[in-house]
């Protein structure tokens, strides 16, 4: 086929490791000439990164919407789009995979204009998602439901989705594409971390660990609460960043069990985790979306080898009893309380024990055959 298959998210892509771990999976294959993948310029960030000789990785910039008066939410996306056509209208585009909604627009554009294939990569569920109300989900709504017939695949990240989308889409074909975590991390030996001993914890003391974006509604506000009334043999580390970063590093000054750590590489995740007891999972029932959720953190804490305590939704809740790997709970301050009241050392040790006898056995690897068969049922219609 060749010619370009073209990735648009509209992110930095630093460390979004889903796109990353689908445009590798892709390379091997040698359908394309090169795989491109653009995302937004942002600070302190390079314009271009090349992951390989095959993929790069380039941020358009997007400014201008600044300065207009009104509505830039929407003047964002409308410049974003403009910067995506002036990068690409003289390129041989073969294949369109829009992470995302408001790239399905633009996707579905270039597809008409390039005669190129489409796949909609739908990240969370994304007329649900949290923060979309009004006009702005009413649009959402709209653009979906209208432009998802255009794309030749669509691919989502759990099954309380995949089972939404198929009844909403009927037409489309539509498949679950979890985001787990690459085989290469299940061998981390390089990568070995002591979290007790760099903050100065106890070994007796419970160490807690917050891995992912620190935004709203994930459930920081709500592991903030409980820590701060919880014993002090009682530790919780935040490994991220985001909105709660001044938040949680105010709180950590004065509760001596509440910790910061900046994000390390994404092959150094699993070895920090593993220096910690417990892995936490609270996202909040603030959006369908949220309910829904799959999140590729709780993957990471049982590659890890570290029980979770998790918020009790469909498939998370399906995950852990599955595995036998934790603890559900209501996410809230109150039921997290009372849970890592009654866990203790003896109990985190039992824990591990029960689920290195029943280890992950899935990986990206194991999802990347799904994601391939989908490109290939694509490329033959």
């Amino acid at each position: 086929m060749k010619g370009i298959n073209l990735h648009l998210y509209s992110a930095p892509l630093v460390r979004d490791s889903r796109s990353r771990k689908e445009s590798k999976s892709i390379e091997d294959y040698l359908w394309f000439d090169k795989i491109l993948m653009l995302g937004i310029q942002a600070p302190n960030v390079a314009q271009f990164t090349d992951i390989s000789k095959e993929v790069r990785v380039e941020r358009l910039k997007v400014s201008f919407y600044h300065k207009l008066p009104f509505l830039k939410s929407i003047c964002f996306y409308l410049e974003w789009y403009v910067e995506i056509w002036k990068r690409v209208k003289k390129e041989k585009i073969s294949v369109v995979q829009c992470h995302g909604i408001n790239e399905l627009v633009i996707g579905v554009f270039l597809k008409w204009r390039k005669k190129s294939k489409l796949i909609y990569d739908a990240h969370e569920l994304e007329t649900e998602r949290n923060g979309s109300k009004g006009i702005v989900n009413l649009y959402l709504k709209f653009i979906e439901w209208f432009l998802i017939r255009f794309a030749d695949e669509v691919l989502v990240v759990s099954p309380s989705i995949l089972e939404w989308y198929e009844n909403k889409y009927k037409g489309n074909s539509i498949t679950l594409l979890r985001n787990l975590p690459k085989e290469s991390l299940f061998n981390v030996e390089s990568h070995q971390f002591n979290l007790k001993e760099s903050l100065g914890i106890p070994d007796n003391d419970v160490l807690y660990i917050y891995l992912g974006a620190l935004l709203k509604n994930r459930g920081v506000e709500v592991i903030l609460e409980c820590f701060s009334k919880s014993s002090t043999s009682n530790h919780v580390v935040f490994v991220g960043f985001g909105d709660y970063d001044l938040k949680i590093k105010e709180y950590a000054k004065e509760y001596k069990n509440i910790h910061y750590k900046k994000p390390v590489e994404p092959s150094e995740v699993i070895g920090l985790t593993r220096s910690a007891d417990v892995g936490l999972c609270l996202v909040e029932n603030s959006c369908l979306s949220h309910y829904y959720c799959l999140p590729n953190k709780l993957f990471e804490y049982i590659l890890a080898g570290v029980p979770i305590i998790s918020s009790n939704f469909p498939d998370l809740s399906g995950v852990v009893n599955e595995k036998k790997c934790g603890w559900l709970v209501e996410p809230n301050a109150g039921a997290l309380l009372n849970a890592i009241e009654k866990i203790d050392k003896n109990i985190v040790d039992l824990t591990k024990q029960r689920m290195s006898e029943n280890p992950l056995m899935e990986s990206w690897e194991t999802e990347e055959i799904i994601y391939i068969n989908a490109y290939k049922r694509m490329l033959k219609k």
